[in-house]
């Protein structure tokens, strides 16, 4: 059975942070600022630091290089930590818990559009969000690996859509 963990930190200027891994890979970062916006950092390995800890990389908002240190060794897992760097805020400590197995596909928000789409491919979730009335306004981010789409909704708002080699890993409200 593969295993979902999260890793929860913070950041000096009060952006918060949620590292999300899938058995041994760190799939993405999403982030939340003081004023309640999101952001997502799509991972990708890198290599293995000088203690033999997974690194992964990715780019917040574009420009700022993220790295994140997988202090478990590969194994993330409840009371593991994950360190994540940019050289705006230095290194910061995630605090990471393995999610049970019911709730694995149940992080922060419960809501229809996540429970659907968790885990579908991407042209399967474009028609689902397309049947329920959402239509794409961007692609915010491209890597290597992924992508994080913004999906609109006049009766309740935007949400990002990301896409991990081609599966949706995570569905997040967008601010207006």
């Amino acid at each position: 059975m593969t295993t979902q963990t999260i890793c929860n930190g913070s950041t000096p200027d009060g952006w918060t942070f949620q590292a999300d891994a899938i058995g041994d890979q760190f799939l993405h970062i999403v982030w939340t600022g003081a004023l309640g916006q999101n952001r997502a950092t799509i991972l990708t390995f890198y290599n293995e630091n000088t203690d033999g800890y997974p690194v992964f990389r990715g780019l917040f908002q574009k420009d700022v290089e993220v790295l994140l240190v997988d202090k478990s060794g590969g194994n993330p897992g409840d009371e593991t930590e994950a360190m994540v760097y940019s050289r705006e805020w230095g290194w910061n400590t995630g605090k990471c818990r393995q999610l049970k197995k019911e709730t694995a596909i149940e992080t922060a928000d419960s809501s229809e559009v996540r429970r659907s789409l968790l885990g579908s491919r991407d042209a399967s979730a474009a028609n689902w969000l397309r049947r329920n009335g959402f239509s794409l306004g961007n692609v915010v981010e491209i890597t290597r690996t992924g992508k994080v789409e913004r999906w609109g909704r006049e009766q309740d708002g935007h949400v990002y859509v990301v896409f991990y080699n081609g599966i949706v890993s995570e569905v997040l409200e967008a601010s207006p």
